[in-house]
């Protein structure tokens, strides 16, 4: 992730001023979907991790690799990259939220995007592994 992206996000979470009054099913929204975040974020990362172990497999033979196992060890590759970036921007998020303690609709919106973000890249890894 570039700087300017990473700080961008950041900021767009600070920008929550105002606290206006949170409804009450908007908290238990909030650790729902915190929860939820943590499973598939260990979901995703035990995937990666084989799949690591997969392109660490073919890396090794010795030999000149196919065309086939290039784009596979690329397209695993470009997993562990999304994967590292999403981190990146969770954590940030997380720190955040623990600093600032923003308003918690946008509290629940970044995390909603965060959530969108880390399913879409585990349908790219299980579609990918199909």
């Amino acid at each position: 992730m570039n700087y300017t992206s990473k700080w961008y996000f950041v900021f767009s979470l600070i920008l929550v001023g105002c606290h206006l009054p949170t409804a009450p099913g908007t908290l238990q929204e909030l650790n729902t979907i915190s929860d939820s975040l943590k499973i598939v974020s260990n979901q995703v990362e035990q995937s990666v991790e084989l799949l690591t172990q997969q392109a660490n497999a073919i890396n090794i033979q010795g030999r000149t690799l196919t065309t086939q196992e290039l784009e596979t060890t690329s397209r695993i590759s470009a997993f562990q990259q999304q994967f590292a970036s999403w981190q990146e921007k969770y954590e940030a998020a997380q720190l955040v939220i623990q600093n600032t303690q923003p308003d918690p609709k946008n509290q629940l919106n970044v995390l909603k995007r965060l959530q969108k973000e880390v399913i879409t890249l585990q349908q790219r890894i299980e579609d990918f592994n199909k």
